[in-house]
């Protein structure tokens, strides 16, 4: 499997100078919707930060990805500061979607050809896991709503309850979940962030499960993971 690069296939000095320049605008547009929030009521700050979540992580992935604090194992499954010990695994934000997802059509193609995405990310981790000293040693985590149990388990994650931060974080970022939640369904769906979860696992237990992973995405990817392999 391909991992993505970086630099988006760009030359270092010009990702370097696209990721600046959209940086600088999330940041203008901040503070527009910031004066825009005082100026108005309680109500109307709470909506400016409602929109600044969505915008800023638009505007700022580019940055996040080429300074390596989001590094990325598949086109939409990234790793958020990455320790040799630790990954904290997210999908991708909202630019990922329209970088990679262009002509597929939303409903059961997309959540196959994203589902499908994350296996690939799970995938290249446990390539990676694989050549370590000590797997057993080294943890992977990750939080989100939509996952069931059931499948999570499969592979080989512990299930938990997750704290309030998470869910806090995932309502401060509610109308982006809710465009690609919405996307992915092919509907107008609302996404429960009230009941996010988290689930973790050692990297050795990824490698046993490793095989099911790989049968897995054999049988849900599509013509747009293919590419990536």
């Amino acid at each position: 499997m391909r991992i993505p690069d970086k630099y988006y296939g760009f030359p270092p000095v010009l990702a370097w100078l696209v990721s600046l320049i959209m940086t600088i605008m999330g940041f203008v547009a901040m503070t527009l919707i910031f004066d825009f929030g005082d100026e108005r009521s309680f109500l109307g700050q709470m909506l400016g930060l409602f929109l600044m979540a969505p915008l800023l992580m638009l505007l700022l992935t580019p940055l996040m990805r080429v300074i390596g604090a989001y590094k990325y194992y598949s086109p939409l499954f990234l790793v958020f500061g990455e320790k040799k010990d630790r990954y904290e695994i997210h999908s991708g934000p909202s630019i990922d979607y329209l970088l990679h997802l262009r002509g597929v059509s939303p409903g059961p193609e997309l959540q196959r050809t994203v589902l499908a995405f994350y296996l690939q990310g799970l995938l290249n981790i446990a390539d990676k896991v694989g050549g370590s000293e000590d797997p057993a040693a080294v943890e992977i985590v990750g939080t989100s709503y939509f996952f069931s149990d059931r499948s999570v388990e499969r592979m080989g994650f512990e299930v938990s309850p997750g704290g309030w931060f998470h869910r806090l974080n995932l309502m401060f970022n509610f109308l982006e979940l809710f465009f690609l939640h919405s996307l992915t369904a092919g509907k107008v769906d609302i996404p429960n962030v009230l009941k996010v979860k988290k689930a973790t696992m050692s990297g050795a237990r990824l490698l046993e499960h490793r095989p099911y992973i790989q049968r897995l995405y054999d049988r849900m990817a599509t013509a747009r993971n293919r590419e990536w392999e």
